[in-house]
């Protein structure tokens, strides 16, 4: 309805009012007073005022945006339930045993302005969780009234503004009526308390009263604003009252007089209704959100949804990108913000009372963290008010000055239920989380947060229950670098089945089954595949003969399959193998190209139909006839795979051991001995393992666990994905270390060439794994550093300038990066590649620009002519995560000091932000490595980090920098020798980053560092690169290094093949030319020169040619 047609509406035909309103307001005010009403313009009034209402509450802001929608256009039926959760009682053991209970589908459900509607009550209180839609119901009501769905003035009462009005008035006084004169002034009445004083009293007012939980209890403002309600509501008993409050904010003191209700979580229905709504502009991208949300893995996000103002979150994420995040912790990152901060302070401008003095948003975290850890360890979801008060005020007594305040732990949980929803009342007096999948969250954060004190080796422990998958699946997502991680869960799973003989017989099986095959598939695909023949024989021979019948019906609806998952999934009725297969090992098999693995499948189709028919009193036409066609199948692909020999046995055995249709059973069994010799003896399958129901169940876990690690894998940054997942399904050997961090190793980079970048028109080198660069300042060392880095953003396919400029790149428009001299006409690609050590396959890239003179034109890459070798490379989808994870560090005292952003790379962020953070997730291997190299600070005594800030409390750092590091000077007094890492000098952050990068197995492996020398004493160089070349071995770590400090040469040993020294220098026409100095330049047959020396006299080369 047009706000031009809402005049019609009965209600809003003010002047109807007119003579009832005239006389009322002339025994108010007088009849000498009346004369300005009698001229008075009540439609004009009137349609003013729908006006105002309009623009008010018409529209919704949404969150997270800036943006306002019709609210009608979105707006999504409010249900109301019957029952109170406060007034439920519930015992907690009843509870934990069937959580079902608090439901609140097993309520009775009602439209919410429906029962507005109806004339039975007049005063509602309503209450809802945080975000559960009660200010949008409010402001619909508002609207619907506008337009005469209900036959009343509507007057809406923000009523934390109206406190607000309050306290600037002078007497201080909850008096409700200056208020409501304030909202009409839009009328332009001549005094608008006596028209608003004849609507209270004829019942035509319909009075919202908004967020009591909005207004603070501090100075008992709450209180009075109570009381100012109940006397006005006893004093208009005609008028209709809503009244909204969080639940956990509640007031019931007014249930006299009011009837109590509250807002109905979202069902599914409604759920979709509103993911309709909100994307009906586009509704194939609607659609795909309703598609891809109702996938088992966003169990956790479906829950969320059930509540407005996350399920708003939901869709403002998906419109965005058009999934939801990859990253699973995200969203809920996002929500709990949501809940904390960002809904109250961006949208509504409130400010809630202060739940306690010391706790600050970052403890919030840590106390929600603490708690749902330690319940969801125990299985517990539900708590005693008592129980988690107790909690809380254990956990406010650590914070520090704590000391000296009154800690009440009820009054806490009260804030926090009512301020936030984090947690809920679910029944009288229990609470809980508001979402399980909240709680899961939290015990992730917690793991994360805690890793050096063995959160993860005590999370892999429940790899194999299903209830802690969600906590494994956020918390790799959480984890800047997950490799500790997943060397922890393979070991883990290894221990499922390492204790019984006939597993690991299976397992040896897979593994020299799956070697022999020739294919192209990922190793651990293959492997899975072997484990899913292994079980559906043995799961085939264990069934009863009622399950004959249901294998032979499901193998004939197999046959019109041609992929590995789909018969998998008939096969196998639970499905568990056929997700296996689909998700974790490479999808799906095609057997059209993989000639080995469709021979060994067809096999065990025939077989199973053999071992089928040998338990049926006769067989149909139809069932012989499709033993005849998957027979004849085998023998045409064993022919194409040019298996003459297996061809000839197979065509033997058709011809004289197949029974005829009507033989009897025991002909099959014949039939099927000779078969397993046949497999046996050609294929190495066949193999009877027929498992106890135990092994089966150890079987079933060990394989369910490698699914979700390889789901975790899917969110997870590692250093090198390629090692891990060559590391699944493998056979588990009986000295599994868990403690062990090192996967297995990538090979080193042997060449590299470069081509048309800046300044090097074309070079060609040999890298050992130190790679030393001298040359005079603009000689073009960092462009060698920064082609390489080129290369590894095009390997990443992610040639945008953010991606440039985060490895290190200096970047200038495209015209400005490929080389351009007077002599030359100027280059249109840039070409790089490298070649790996016993691989001939060089990895290479050819890169252009549309746009030359455009900064932030994206780079793309040019095809290239491949050979068969390259191509092969592609077939095999080569990557080379030491390439990738490639980075160009150079140092900045600001990043090492903690004194600006964290870095988007982790774990070392390329000025060298992170390094509190890397060193404090050392594992106890790397930390005593490191210790070793201690004597290179001579006053240093010990290195601290401080993960729970005590120290800042403490007053040792000023709180400008988010470094966590510490150190103690051993000159100084015991009681006063802290200092946080903003304080330390400049050359020990230096050392301590450098031997950090050698030593951690969580920093790439491949990198360059630009100016090592910066803020290092000249003799402290030389003995630094003794010792990263050492590490440098001992680790596999492959560096480029430019310095201008000869010192640093004094620590390289050019008859160590491990370590190269280049000379870079300009030519006469200005292009790059870097050479390797492979010996040291001798004066004499004693010479014992050094290097630097050599260097300085300009026996090296690498030096300003203009003095």
């Amino acid at each position: 309805m047009s706000i031009e047609l809402m005049a019609l509406a009965g209600a809003w035909l003010w002047d109807k009012y007119g003579e009832d309103a005239l006389k009322s307001i002339a025994e108010k005010i007088g009849e000498k007073s009346t004369e300005k009403w009698k001229q008075f313009n009540w439609n004009s009034a009137a349609k003013k005022y729908r006006n105002a209402l309009y623009e008010d509450y018409g529209k919704v802001r949404l969150l997270g945006t800036h943006e306002s929608v019709e609210l009608e256009g979105i707006f999504t039926d409010v249900f109301i339930l019957d029952k109170v959760s406060a007034f439920q009682r519930h015992a907690i053991e009843e509870l934990e045993k069937d959580p079902e209970k608090l439901n609140d589908y097993e309520q009775k459900r009602e439209n919410g302005f429906k029962l507005i509607q109806q004339k039975k009550y007049k005063r509602w209180f309503i209450l809802g969780k945080p975000g559960a839609g009660k200010t949008t119901f409010l402001k619909y009501i508002t609207i619907q009234a506008v337009k005469g769905q209900l036959d009343k003035v509507p007057i809406f009462v923000s009523l934390h503004r109206w406190a607000e009005f309050v306290r600037k008035s002078a007497d201080k006084q909850f008096n409700l009526m200056p208020y409501l004169v304030k909202q009409f002034q839009c009328c332009n009445f001549p005094d608008a308390q006596p028209f608003i004083e004849h609507l209270l009293e004829t019942g035509n007012a319909l009075l919202l009263f908004d967020g009591l939980d909005e207004v603070n209890q501090a100075d008992d403002e709450r209180a009075q604003m109570l009381h100012a309600l109940s006397e006005f509501s006893r004093e208009h008993r005609n008028c209709t009252v809503l009244l909204t409050c969080r639940v956990a904010a509640a007031d019931y003191s007014l249930s006299e007089q009011f009837t109590y209700l509250e807002v109905a979580d979202f069902t599914e229905e409604k759920v979709t209704e509103f993911v309709k709504k909100w994307f009906k502009q586009d509704v194939a991208r609607g659609e795909q959100f309703l598609e891809e949300f109702a996938r088992d893995e966003h169990r956790g996000l479906q829950e969320l949804a059930r509540v407005p103002i996350l399920l708003t979150l939901l869709c403002l994420v998906y419109a965005r990108k058009m999934e939801f995040p990859s990253r699973r912790a995200d969203i809920y990152e996002e929500a709990i913000e949501a809940l904390l901060e960002t809904w109250d302070r961006e949208h509504r401008s409130i400010k809630r009372d202060m739940i306690y003095q010391g706790l600050s948003k970052r403890h919030k975290l840590q106390l929600f963290s603490r708690i749902a850890t330690e319940s969801f360890q125990n299985n517990q979801y539900f708590f005693e008010k008592k129980h988690l008060a107790s909690k809380i005020a254990d956990f406010l007594k650590q914070l520090p000055n704590s000391q000296n305040q009154a800690i009440d732990g009820e009054a806490v949980l009260e804030a926090i239920a009512e301020q936030h929803g984090i947690f809920v009342e679910r029944a009288k007096d229990i609470y809980s989380f508001a979402h399980l999948s909240f709680q899961e969250y939290f015990t992730a954060r917690y793991i994360f947060e805690n890793q050096a004190y063995g959160t993860i080796d005590n999370l892999v422990l429940h790899v194999t229950e299903d209830r802690w998958r969600e906590v494994f699946l956020l918390t790799v997502s959480l984890l800047d670098n997950a490799d500790s991680f997943f060397v922890a869960m393979q070991a883990q799973i290894n221990t499922l089945i390492i204790d019984e003989p006939e597993l690991v017989k299976l397992a040896r099986w897979v593994v020299e089954k799956s070697a022999s095959v020739q294919t192209s598939y990922k190793p651990a695909a293959v492997r899975g595949f072997y484990y899913f023949l292994a079980r559906a024989l043995d799961r085939a021979l264990t069934r009863a003969l009622a399950r004959a019948i249901d294998l032979n019906r499901d193998l004939t609806r197999a046959i019109s399959l041609s992929r590995a998952r789909s018969i998998a999934r008939a096969l196998d009725r639970d499905s568990h193998l056929a997700r296996a297969l689909d998700r974790a090992l490479a999808r799906t098999l095609d057997l059209t190209f993989a000639l080995d693995l469709a021979i060994d499948f067809k096999f065990l189709i025939i077989r199973l139909l053999v071992i089928n028919f040998s338990m049926l009193p006769t067989l149909r036409k139809e069932q012989y006839s499709n033993f005849f066609n998957w027979f004849h199948q085998i023998i045409e692909t064993v022919k194409q795979a040019n298996l003459h020999e297996l061809a000839e046995k197979l065509t033997t055995l058709a011809k004289q051991n197949i029974p005829k249709q009507e033989a009897p059973a025991k002909d099959w069994k014949k039939l099927h001995k000779k078969l397993l010799v046949i497999m046996q003896e050609t294929r190495n399958i066949g193999h009877q393992w027929q498992f106890t129901a135990e092994q089966e169940q150890k079987l079933e876990k060990y394989l369910q666990a490698h699914l979700l690690l390889v789901d975790c894998l899917s969110l997870a940054t590692v250093t090198d994905r390629e090692a891990i997942e060559n590391h699944l399904l493998l056979l588990p050997e009986t000295n599994i270390d868990p403690n062990k961090t090192e996967l297995p190793t990538n090979p080193l980079i042997t060449h590299v060439k470069v081509k048309n970048f800046k300044s090097i028109v074309s070079t060609e080198l040999e890298l050992g794994q130190i790679n030393v660069f001298i040359g005079a300042n603009g000689a073009g060392k960092s462009n060698l550093l920064e082609a390489l880095a080129f290369l590894s953003s095009a390997e990443e396919n992610r040639l945008d300038p953010d991606t440039l400029y985060s490895k290190g790149i200096r970047i200038a428009k495209p015209s400005l990066m490929m080389s351009s001299f007077k002599e030359f006409p100027p280059s249109q690609e840039i070409e790089l590649s490298v070649s790996l050590e016993k691989d001939d396959l060089p990895i290479q890239a050819k890169l252009g620009a549309k746009s030359t003179d455009n900064l932030l034109f994206h780079w793309e890459k040019i095809a290239l002519s491949f050979d068969t070798r390259q191509i092969e490379r592609q077939k095999r989808h080569f990557t080379y995560p030491p390439l990738t994870n490639y980075l160009i560090y150079n140092l900045a005292i600001s990043a090492l000091r903690g004194l600006n952003t964290q870095s988007k790379i982790q774990p070392l962020g390329i000025n060298g932000e992170g390094l509190d953070t890397l060193l404090l997730n050392f594992s106890d291997a790397e930390k005593a490595e490191l210790k070793e190299y201690s004597y290179f600070i001579e006053w240093l005594n010990d290195i601290q980090l401080d993960a729970n800030n005590t120290y800042e409390k403490e007053g040792y750092k000023q709180g400008r920098s988010v470094s966590n590091l510490y150190f103690t000077d051993k000159f100084m007094p015991e009681n006063n020798q802290l200092f946080s890492a903003e304080n330390s000098n400049e050359g020990v952050l230096h050392i301590l980053f450098y031997l950090a990068l050698f030593i951690s197995h969580k920093t790439p492996q491949f990198f360059a560092i630009d100016n090592i020398e910066t803020s290092l004493n000249p003799y402290l160089c030389r003995h630094l690169m003794e010792k990263l070349t050492e590490l440098a071995k001992k680790h596999r770590k492959q560096a480029l290094i430019t310095t201008h400090n000869p010192a640093i040469l004094d620590g390289l040993d050019l008859n160590d093949e491990a370590v190269r020294l280049f000379k870079v220098y300009r030519d006469d026409e200005g292009l790059t030319q870097i050479r390797r100095i492979k010996t040291k330049p001798r004066k004499g047959e004693n010479d014992y020169t050094k290097l630097s020396e050599l260097w300085m006299s300009g026996n090296l080369g690498a030096i300003p040619t203009e003095f």
